[in-house]
């Protein structure tokens, strides 16, 4: 026997005010087909649980909250670019100049994207691996990682 009433909880959340998921729904999969978000930095912007986003996204709920379905409609597919940058590639090779600060024993200020290459520079000048993770501010592991080719 099937019944088409709803569940004592689902007329509790529409009593609640809760509304069909359907719009919301497919625009959470437009959204995520462009592949330029995931769900978990999508619910940090929209400041809901992530949760809920991949349990909508599942299909596994019917019904939401309004401000929810306010807050995804408002996100516009096109403007994903522009609210979440993808971050700038590490550099293939050290500055000549901020490498020679470094191997100078002056201040000099390295992104942490950068911090490997710059690793791999200073070993190449003899540096050992403590003295390296000392310099640039780098864990043991993450020296390591660099001086093997990672991006760590």
């Amino acid at each position: 026997m099937t019944t088409t009433e709803p569940s004592y909880a689902a007329r509790r959340l529409i009593a609640d005010g809760y509304i069909d998921a359907t719009r919301a729904t497919e625009h959470l999969a437009t959204v995520m087909d462009t592949g330029w978000v995931t769900t978990h930095r999508l619910a940090q912007h929209l400041n809901w649980p992530s949760m809920t986003l991949l349990r909508l996204q599942a299909g596994r709920s019917r019904l939401i909250s309004p401000d929810l379905e306010k807050r995804l409609l408002a996100v516009d597919p096109t403007e994903l670019p522009t609210l979440f940058p993808r971050p700038e590639p590490p550099i293939a090779a050290p500055n000549a100049v901020v490498l020679q600060r470094i191997l100078d024993g002056r201040q000099a200020c390295v992104d942490a994207k950068d911090k490997p290459v710059y690793a791999r520079g200073l070993r190449a000048h003899g540096w050992g691996k403590n003295r390296i993770g000392k310099v640039l501010g780098m864990s043991g592991t993450k020296v390591n990682k660099a001086l093997e080719g990672g991006h760590s």
